[in-house]
């Protein structure tokens, strides 16, 4: 059994939690050690960037990068996150390549200018204001009208055998991981709802990797191993 691994980052930041969702998919153990509480000392060059990781002398910076680190050194353990077939690892990294590249953007654009908007409304005259989801919604809506025609064209993700992959047949995959905390953002923004549960194989796939017992661990936002 793998020694805890150290996580360093907010455990509600969107990266933190992409990094969080793969420790626990892979079957892992780690602390999760905040910013304003690092020591002083060697650590503390960790926080140029974050998330960051170190596992024994090994450090990591950047959620993606430390994600594809544990999917390939942790090969074997937990869930087997890279598919051994060539057009399944296609289809997984053509989906990676989405989330940087369109739907991370935007979802990110959304998240802070709702979190700061809403902030100035309420110091302001103590309501909310919709304004900035609005702002980006057209664009969301475009990026998830090729996520709907990306997964059917590409079979939803990759299949396997039941075996290796659960009761669905499907197993898990890098892509799923790494896509998780946006899903998880859009499925619990009333406003944004909607966007997903419109696209049936969007929302299929959001359901089932929401529904992963690891994400339902990085929700709980763990400090300790256990």
């Amino acid at each position: 059994m793998a020694a805890a691994l150290n996580v360093y980052g907010n455990p509600i930041s969107i990266a933190t939690m992409r990094v969080l969702a793969c420790v626990y998919q892979k079957g892992l153990k780690c602390y999760i050690n905040h910013p304003i509480n690092a020591p002083i000392g060697e650590e503390k060059s960790l926080f140029g960037e974050v998330p960051a990781l170190k596992d024994g002398s090994s450090k990591i910076y950047g959620s993606r990068a430390i994600t594809s680190y544990l999917a390939c050194k942790y090969g074997e353990q937990g869930t087997e996150l890279i598919p051994r077939d060539g057009a399944r690892m296609a289809a997984m990294f053509e989906l990676m390549d989405m989330e940087v590249r369109r739907l991370d953007p935007v979802v990110s654009k959304i998240a802070w200018d709702d979190t700061r908007m809403k902030g100035i409304m309420e110091m302001v005259s103590g309501c909310e204001s919709d304004d900035a989801v609005e702002k980006h919604k057209k664009q969301l809506e475009g990026v998830l009208d090729l996520y709907e025609e990306r997964i059917k064209t590409l079979g939803y993700f990759p299949e396997t055998s039941a075996a290796a992959a659960g009761k669905n047949g499907r197993m898990m995959t890098l892509a799923d991981v790494n896509h998780m905390p946006l899903f998880h953002y859009l499925a619990n923004t009333p406003s944004l709802k909607g966007l997903v549960d419109g696209r049936p194989a969007v929302k299929k796939w959001s359901d089932f990797i929401l529904g992963s017992g690891a994400w339902g661990k990085v929700t709980d936002t763990h400090v300790q191993p256990n």
